[in-house]
């Protein structure tokens, strides 16, 4: 696994930092205003700040959002999931999230090949980037529009899961462009192997730590445990060539729908 690189705590890191958030603070006021939802205003003035290179001193590694902040987040909204929803709807997360991922995947590389004039490669790496969709805003407006919860969930579901079938399809994909030996029965059996694999391995994880915290129930020891199965299981599969985004979301799964609701006292799923 790659080492991850930090931000380094300079003087002007931290004024850049303070600025930011206070900028998001202002966003947020004034989303509320016109009735926009928070994560689009972000993104617009997001856009605004990166185009015209305003902000300097903040240096963000691949290795830093993939292994600091990608586990973190991933866990959280698979922890958070609604259990009853996701066992009621597990079938139509299933097709969301393999078939029509791949659908989506081959219809963009040949869309991109063609219209763009685009070499394979090229195509078949940019589909795979964008097969997956990210649910941030349309859930914040589903909430704000009061849409069904079971509704929210299946988009949520769908989005945790596709991420991890995009990541495995991607990693495919780049291992044929670097020179790799790529058949169709290797890449299935390797689809297999970093689907499959990651959610086994991330829901026996998962269900570890949920015996864990039957016998320990300790608010503080359960963050603690919460943060090691987040980065451990997308650690474990990552280092077994496996997928890690689906073994993080795997055990939040688990450890959300399984061990809260049955080893946890009510302090403690508050803490």
């Amino acid at each position: 696994m790659p080492t991850v690189i930090g931000l380094a705590a300079t003087p002007r890191f931290e004024i850049t930092l303070v600025l930011l958030l206070v900028l998001a603070c202002l966003v947020a006021v004034a989303a509320a205003k016109v009735r926009l939802p928070y994560t689009i205003g972000l993104v617009l003035v997001g856009l605004a700040l990166g185009s015209t290179h305003v902000v300097h001193g903040i240096t963000l590694s691949a290795d830093l959002v993939f292994y600091g902040f990608l586990p973190a987040l991933l866990f959280e909204a698979a922890y958070n999931l609604d259990g009853h929803h996701l066992r009621r709807d597990w079938r139509r997360v299933v097709m969301l999230t393999v078939p029509a991922v791949l659908v989506a995947f081959a219809l963009s590389a040949v869309g991109v090949h063609w219209l763009g004039r685009t070499t394979w490669t090229v195509a078949l790496l940019f589909g795979a980037l964008i097969a997956a969709t990210d649910p941030v805003s349309v859930v914040a407006l589903f909430r704000k529009l009061g849409a069904p919860e079971r509704l929210t969930t299946l988009i949520q579901a769908e989005s945790l899961f596709n991420d991890g079938t995009a990541a495995v399809v991607f990693a495919i994909v780049l291992g044929g462009v670097t020179g790799s030996h790529v058949t169709a029965l290797g890449a299935t059996g390797k689809f297999v192997w970093m689907a499959l694999g990651g959610l086994v391995v991330g829901a026996a994880i998962g269900f570890v730590a949920s015996l864990v915290e039957r016998f320990v129930d300790d608010p503080l020891v359960t963050i603690a445990v919460s943060a090691i199965v987040a980065y451990g299981s997308f650690i474990a599969g990552d280092e077994l060539r496996m997928s890690g985004v689906v073994a993080c979301v795997a055990a939040g799964v688990v450890l959300g729908t399984y061990g809260r609701p049955r080893h946890m006292s009510h302090n403690t799923r508050a803490a």
